[in-house]
């Protein structure tokens, strides 16, 4: 009876709420509003946690449909569409089939593609879960937690027990719901957070705009450009205000290039910060990282999601180490005083790149001039300058040959015992030569390396012997 009359309850709420709050929300515009916007509306009685999500769905009601031609489908040849006013950044909608159907979404972005009838009562919906939150703050005058109100939208590389979970593929799944949320995931949720939408992205995290399931999307500031790689979905989603802040994942720039693409602030902690477990391709270098409009809410979101994982064995090393106070308490600087900031002319040269990159180099110019006007102390080369080429030209030949000698060890086979050549044995050295690649296929110089390497190899090596790597071609001439 308790069960029942708790149904009965929060039914009543969800059937009044949207005329209570009409004229309360009359104001508030959920364009570019930050997390401390929303929950100080709410607590002023100005907003509700249901009403925020219906803002955000009505602007993925206008602006997530196609952004491009694709008249073979999403697999097929496709082309651009100037000021397409469309993005398709998100691929999946956390609406049960009622709801979606009512508010006129596509069929594909149910829920779950393997559940039509999606009714289990333990995975409620967004507006579901927004309801709920209502229903406590209006018993208790108190927010659920710490992101109470705060519309998220998560990259498909990670778990969400109630939507699917593909990393953008498409195939005739048994079940597309992984069984758990991902270890993120739940700390978000359990933080007050909803969970509105799965961001499209590049396939399985490659870095491209594009994907079997969700086909392509674009840039909100410019639909013809990229919207940053493999988390471009979730960088465009909150650049367009379809939700408060998402979550990408970094390998190589797939959170930095949705950050700088959308003009928003991302951070791609370390792995030992942020669990990645309940992620597809966890690999060397993925990262689980917030998007969001500024450093405050990225802070916000931090905070939430850092922390100690048993099952993710790297979390460990956060044990001790997170700071004693929030992290958003660091983000109230004002000034840059002491910080040195180095221009990376490198990238800078107009007559290197295409027409759109030297409106992008411009605004770059700009903004090194307010850096300064900050207080910051600016290294610059000046225009046509290389800040870090020195030292590219210093220690990149040596990296990538140690690289790659260590990663083929068997082609490099340890070559001589000289330190001024390799046919004389003296000096205590073991060379370990790099041959270009066009000697590898030079039938004499095959035999001759073969010849050489088997009466190296006759001898024993010289106690305390240290090994040497170069370039053939540039360490000597045979």
């Amino acid at each position: 009876m308790v069960g029942k009359l708790a149904f009965a309850s929060l039914a009543s709420f969800i059937l009044l709420a949207p005329a209570l709050v009409t004229a309360q929300t009359a104001t508030f515009r959920i364009e570019e509003t930050t997390i401390e916007d929303i929950q100080g509306a709410i607590m002023r009685g100005e907003l509700t946690s249901t009403r925020v999500v219906q803002l955000y769905l009505d602007r993925i009601k206008a602006y997530n449909g196609t952004c491009v031609n694709q008249p073979d489908g999403v697999l097929g040849t496709i082309t651009p569409i100037k000021h397409a006013h469309q993005l398709n950044a998100l691929m999946t909608l956390n609406l049960r089939p009622a709801s979606r159907e009512r508010l006129g979404f596509d069929p594909r972005k149910a829920r779950s593609m393997t559940d039509l009838a999606d009714v289990d009562p333990a995975m409620p919906d967004a507006l579901e879960v927004a309801a709920k939150q209502d229903a406590y703050f209006a018993s208790t005058g108190n927010l659920i937690g710490p992101l109470h109100g705060v519309v998220f939208a998560i990259k498909d590389q990670y778990d969400t027990f109630d939507m699917r979970t593909t990393a953008g593929m498409d195939a005739a799944y048994a079940n597309d719901r992984p069984p758990r949320d991902a270890t993120f995931v739940k700390r978000l949720r359990d933080a007050g957070a909803i969970i509105l939408a799965k961001a499209n992205l590049g396939e399985m995290g490659t870095p491209n705009s594009r994907s079997s399931f969700g086909g392509p999307f674009c840039n909100p500031y410019d639909t013809e450009r990229s919207p940053g790689t493999s988390s471009g979905g979730s960088g465009s989603s909150v650049a367009a205000n379809l939700v408060t802040c998402s979550i990408g994942e970094e390998t190589g720039g797939s959170i930095h290039h949705p950050a700088k693409n959308n003009s928003l602030v991302g951070l791609a902690p370390t792995q030992e910060l942020v669990s990645r477990v309940g992620m597809i391709g966890a690999a060397l270098n993925t990262r689980v990282g917030p998007l969001c409009r500024t450093v405050k809410d990225v802070a916000r979101v931090l905070e939430v999601i850092a922390g100690y994982d048993p099952q993710d064995e790297l979390t460990a090393f956060n044990i001790g180490r997170l700071p004693s106070e929030p992290y958003r308490s660091f983000a109230n600087e004002r000034t840059l005083n002491g910080m040195r900031i180095g221009v990376i002319r490198e990238h800078m040269d107009k007559k290197l790149f295409t027409e759109s990159h030297v409106e992008t180099i411009e605004i770059v110019e700009r903004g090194i001039n307010d850096l300064r006007g900050l207080g910051a102390t600016i290294v610059d080369p000046g225009p046509g300058g290389a800040l870090l080429q020195n030292c590219i030209d210093k220690y990149a030949p040596l990296y990538r040959n140690r690289a790659f000698i260590e990663q083929f060890a068997s082609l490099f086979p340890l070559d001589g015992e000289t330190a001024d050549g390799p046919h004389r044995a003296a000096g205590g050295y073991v060379f370990r030569s790099v041959p270009s690649p066009a000697r590898f296929h030079d039938p004499q110089y095959q035999q001759w390396w073969q010849s050489w390497i088997d009466q190296i190899y006759a001898r024993p090596l010289p106690a305390g012997a240290r090994r040497y790597e170069y370039q053939v071609d540039q360490g000597f001439d045979r």
